[in-house]
């Protein structure tokens, strides 16, 4: 069932990459039906030591440090929303960028907290550098803090209630397999916010079948929403970091949706 729904999934993948990192902003003449936020996102990085391949028994030929290929995806992220950042002003996105990995901690950047919306002041700016933060981190020779250096998905599933009540989702990215999979797999099933994760590196350190069932797609309807609805998240595993990451940024172009806008009387196009 699973190869099935891989190999059904391509066409869509194709036709949704498309959109990633080009969201259209508003037209100037109108504004959107919701006021308020469209979207909330928490974006969940993995830390584990794995990723820099300093685990006690880890060498060259059973261990691919995948670090510097993170640090700059991510910071090709960060680069693409920041060209972007009217269309995320439009947007509204509540966003809070955490790094996980036997606990979760909140990202600090610009001497703020990254947690915050980009319809603020400097809301887009702020979410921007959190992901160089990332990619800083992920540049470094070893995870940021002895607390990140095993997987556990609880730690950060456990905040996801604070978005919850709106359109929301949880970016999960990692790069192995949890050591609380059922404690994890019960909480994700108890969130009312999508569930999207998203692995790279070693596939034989990726539970493929366990991160699809961990998987919630559903996102709540907005009507300020040109995008509502549920949608197919076709794959949980990316051979490359650019492409796991480029699968991040098509999480968060789905779950902080374009704001809908009075159509167009001389158009009859849908959003």
């Amino acid at each position: 069932m699973n190869r099935i729904r891989r190999l059904a999934s391509i066409a869509v993948t194709a036709v949704l990459s498309l959109a990633v990192f080009s969201p259209a902003p508003a037209p100037a003449r109108a504004e959107s039906e919701n006021a308020g936020e469209l979207g909330a996102v928490i974006f969940a990085f993995d830390f584990s030591r794995s990723i820099y391949c300093t685990y006690a028994g880890a060498t060259s030929t059973n261990c691919t440090e995948i670090g510097p290929d993170l640090a700059a995806a991510v910071s090709g992220l960060a680069d693409d929303i920041a060209v972007n950042s009217v269309a995320y002003s439009e947007r509204k996105v509540t966003f809070e960028v955490v790094e996980f990995g036997t606990e979760a901690f909140v990202v600090s950047a610009q001497n703020s907290t990254c947690v915050g919306n980009t319809g603020d002041p400097d809301g887009t700016s702020l979410l921007v550098a959190c992901l160089e933060q990332i990619a800083a981190d992920y540049l470094g020779k070893d995870s940021p803090r002895p607390e990140l250096y095993d997987t556990f998905f609880v730690p950060p599933l456990s905040l996801v209630p604070d978005i919850e009540g709106s359109r929301c989702g949880i970016i999960l990215f990692t790069d192995g397999k949890p050591k609380d999979p059922k404690k994890a797999l019960n909480l994700a099933g108890d969130l009312s916010c999508a569930v999207l994760p998203v692995s790279t590196g070693d596939p034989e350190e990726i539970d493929q079948d366990y991160l699809e069932d961990l998987a919630k797609p559903e996102l709540q309807s907005s009507e300020g929403c040109a995008q509502s609805g549920p949608f197919l998240w076709p794959d949980v595993y990316f051979p490359t970091a650019q492409e796991a990451v480029d699968a991040i940024g098509l999480a968060l172009d789905r779950v902080a949706c374009p704001p809908r806008v009075p159509p167009d009387r001389k158009s009859t196009r849908l959003n």
